[in-house]
């Protein structure tokens, strides 16, 4: 889906009104649909699934788009820490400042890695974890 929102810019910013309606959203829902309701889940739970996983890739395309038609250069990371760190200590965000005195944000991007693969597969991950729990939780109470 995010290759799909990539290849058609304009996707991402589609409203959403409702089912499905075009016959690549209604082949889309049905393969996610397909995958959800054969792991156990009831036709709800598939849906809030789909849903979920849908907006998902649309927001993550949206993003990658942003970044390719943002004129705006990359923030240098030693650059915004010694812009923030003070900012943050007086704000009372600890936790910001000490992520970034670690070297931990980086804005970085890189030609092929506009949004970053490993943000994009780290989120769908994430998801695609609870959407186990989920499962299981499903298969437990069979």
């Amino acid at each position: 889906m995010i290759g799909r929102c990539e290849a058609h810019p304009w996707l991402p910013d589609l409203p959403l009104r409702g089912a499905p309606a075009t016959p690549n959203l209604l082949r889309w829902t049905e393969v996610l649909l397909g995958a959800l309701t054969g792991a156990g889940l009831c036709t709800a739970e598939s849906l809030g699934c789909a849903l979920l996983l849908d907006g998902y890739a649309r927001r993550t395309a949206s993003a990658r788009g942003d970044v390719r038609e943002s004129s705006a250069a990359p923030t240098r990371s030693a650059t915004v820490t010694r812009f923030l760190q003070p900012l943050l200590h007086e704000h009372g965000c600890p936790i910001l400042a000490s992520t970034m005195s670690r070297d931990a944000y980086d804005d970085e991007v890189g030609e092929d890695d506009e949004v970053g693969e490993d943000d994009v597969d780290f989120g769908l991950k994430r998801i695609l974890d609870g959407i186990e729990v989920l499962v299981a939780r499903r298969a437990d109470d069979r």
